[in-house]
């Protein structure tokens, strides 16, 4: 069923699993993902909020895992990694982008190997831990990777991964605004899915499937979080890199930015926020195809 056409790129529902995707757009995986961003700008935007999250997240994972070894893909700038290895965890990392390698070895003296999630095969060693934060929605057959990351876990490895929730209050009034407009208000919607950008988000999970898509991969589910990717107190940064808002006017941006703020505080208050982060461990009766 369609939710939505975004100038060609179909919102499509399976009726039968409930798994939403993006029909209509060839992903670039090949693409630099910061190639289109202004560094500066999306690094002073993101990175206290993500670095804050990360940290209570890295709390987390060790109250399900003894230290040891733990790989982040699609490490991006390596925040993360850079929380982990302070923490004593032997760090290991893998990004598809040379701008933020460059970045995260300058930075942070991080070794991380450049290459796509089908790179985790070229690891000669099991993990205690992996991660993917953000990553998952922009990968083709989300289910054969989670398959192959599945093989790289030890045996009581501990998955851990966020993706975008289609049942965050954000997402929900996105569809709303786009189906009360007779499919005319499309801005929402686009910029929740990336439409512009080289590698789209490809899906957005409900708990339901992502459950469902872990389940067939290998894993079971130990625990589950929610978290918004915005930080809402300083949303007039976000917009200010945006390319489809920077050059808007100010009142325009600023009823923009207090309508989003009250958004974030509400679906935090509803329990509704607009990131899944979901704990795996590896399921012991997985075989690999």
């Amino acid at each position: 069923m369609q939710l939505a056409n975004l100038n060609g790129a179909r919102i499509i529902k399976c009726l039968n699993c409930s798994f939403v995707y993006l029909d209509g757009r060839d992903p670039r995986p090949q693409a630099d993902y910061y190639d289109e961003v202004l560094l500066d700008d999306y690094i002073k935007y993101y990175k206290d909020h993500r670095t804050g999250v990360f940290s209570k997240h890295l709390r987390i994972i060790e109250k399900y895992s003894a230290k040891g070894k733990i790989l982040d893909i699609g490490c991006s700038f390596g925040w993360f990694l850079d929380l982990a290895q302070k923490a004593g965890w032997v760090v290991f990392g893998l990004e598809n982008s040379q701008k933020a390698i460059g970045y995260a070895r300058e930075k942070y003296g991080l070794s991380i190997s450049h290459g796509g999630i089908e790179s985790v095969k070229n690891f000669n060693t099991d993990f205690q831990v992996i991660t993917l934060w953000n990553v998952l929605e922009h990968i083709p057959n989300p289910l054969r990777n989670l398959e192959m990351i599945n093989e790289k876990l030890s045996s009581d490895g501990l998955l851990v991964i966020s993706v975008p929730n289609i049942e965050g209050l954000i997402t929900k009034l996105a569809f709303l605004s786009y189906r009360l407009s007779g499919g005319k208000f499309k801005f929402a919607l686009s910029r929740l899915y990336q439409i512009e950008n080289e590698n789209p988000h490809l899906y957005h999970f409900s708990l339901k499937t992502i459950t469902s898509i872990l389940n067939k991969s290998g894993y079971k589910i130990v625990a589950v979080f929610k978290e918004n990717i915005i930080d809402a107190k300083n949303i007039s940064s976000r917009l200010a890199i945006d390319s489809g808002i920077k050059d808007r006017n100010v009142i325009y941006k600023s009823l923009l930015a207090w309508g989003i703020k009250l958004i974030f505080y509400l679906s935090k208050f509803l329990r509704m926020e607009d990131e899944i982060i979901v704990y795996s461990k590896k399921n012991k009766v997985f075989s690999s195809r």
